[in-house]
């Protein structure tokens, strides 16, 4: 029988107590460098970032801003009321003011185009470390989404120059379909045009185990918030949308419902992913959010390796919060220090957090301790600390 839990006092810090320091002393942690870039890997790097703001930025917003200056344009020759939305045919069967569209579209097409200005933006100064076809995937996809609203905003405000009346304009079935077309052709342009370039840099830096005595237990435990990055993306949604359905309401009540529907479900994705509790013990890792849900869970025997790495949230998984990519699950919410824990079927899961070190320090050691106990061993690992024993 296991002799009783003792619990590490270094890893679970007082309200207020700057326990970082004494808690990497009591991990005992042995950090092994990883290579460092190239001269000639950062110059590639900082070119291919180049490439990637003119595709992801500069150019999304110069077709904006052109977009919205046509349209305004145009709006002493548009009917009163226009057609705002149409149906599968492209025909006219929703209606509101002149000026809805000249808002809607170019603020839509503003959005998409300030998800990636935030990103370079927390990039600008930061050492290069790594690149690869996600980089170079992500503005071609906002330059395609921004071709694409642009297209459908043009195309309908064209097709109603100087009407009488919305309701006889007809379809704009096939300005749906060459605004489609160019949103398309805009991606592929877009990726192919930046450098093909894929540098893994540093692949993160290896933690030896935590020295623990056979029924020794530790937990640690620290809660994660997002970035003012994302919540200044995640706000901006909410206020646009919001904005947005009230005018809709009165022009077009079933459009208005659509537009609160979207916004309730925008809300119900950006609130669980502000905060998160990450927890290390005996069992593995586990990452919460304050709402219960979502959840993502490593068992210690599922731990192949552990390491630290710096990473980028919207460079390299596409946004902030909980985030899937092939091969990994990460749990993003700044740029930075981040756990990088590789399971025995080689998916990763990736979560940033302060005080790395000593989580991955206490993850090796209770991965060593799962993989070699067996249940008649009365060294085995004890069961993990509920969370109201700490």
């Amino acid at each position: 029988m296991n002799e009783p839990v003792q619990l590490h006092p270094e890893l679970v810090p007082a309200p207020g107590d700057n326990a970082l320091g004494r808690a990497a002393s009591a991990a005992g942690t042995d950090r092994t460098e990883a290579r460092a870039l190239s001269a000639a890997d950062v110059e590639a790097i900082v070119r291919a970032r180049r490439a990637a703001r003119l595709t992801g930025l500069i150019l999304p917003l110069a077709i904006t801003l052109g977009t919205a200056a046509l349209m305004l344009a145009w709006l002493p020759r548009m009917p009163d009321p226009s057609a705002t939305h149409w149906g599968p045919a492209g025909e006219p069967d929703g209606f509101g003011p002149p000026w809805l569209n000249p808002v809607l579209i170019p603020g839509t097409a503003l959005l998409l185009t300030a998800m990636y200005g935030i990103s370079a933006a927390q990039q600008r100064g930061a050492k290069p470390t790594r690149w690869s076809s996600g980089q170079r995937l992500i503005p071609a996809v906002i330059l395609s989404g921004v071709v694409l609203v642009a297209g459908i905003g043009v195309s309908a405000s064209w097709s109603q120059l100087d009407a009488s009346d919305a309701r006889a304009t007809g379809p704009i079935l096939w300005g749906l379909i060459w605004s489609g077309i160019a949103a398309v052709a805009a991606g592929v342009i877009g990726f192919f045009a930046q450098p093909k370039l894929r540098l893994d840099g540093a692949e993160g830096i290896e933690t030896a185990a935590m020295s623990l005595a056979p029924t020794e237990q530790a937990v640690w435990v620290r809660e994660v918030r997002a970035s003012r990055a994302f919540l200044w993306v995640g706000g901006a949604s909410i206020v646009l949308i919001a904005a947005l359905a009230v005018p809709i309401f009165f022009a077009d009540p079933a459009g208005g419902w659509i537009m609160l529907g979207t916004l309730l479900l925008l809300i119900a994705v950006i609130l669980p992913m502000t905060v998160f509790r990450v927890r290390v013990d005996g069992s593995g890792i586990v990452a919460r959010s304050f709402a219960g849900w979502p959840r993502v869970r490593v068992p210690a025997a599922d731990v192949a390796e552990v390491a630290v790495a710096e990473v980028q949230p919207f460079s390299e998984f596409g946004g902030w919060g909980l985030r899937l990519v092939p091969g990994t699950t990460a749990l993003v919410m700044r740029a930075g220090e981040a756990l990088v824990v590789t399971r025995r079927s080689g998916r990763t899961f990736v979560a940033t957090v302060d005080d790395a070190d000593t989580a991955a320090a206490l993850l090796r050691a209770a991965a060593t301790r799962a993989v070699s106990a067996s249940p008649d061993d009365p060294g085995a690992a004890p069961p993990a600390l509920r969370e109201d024993d700490q």
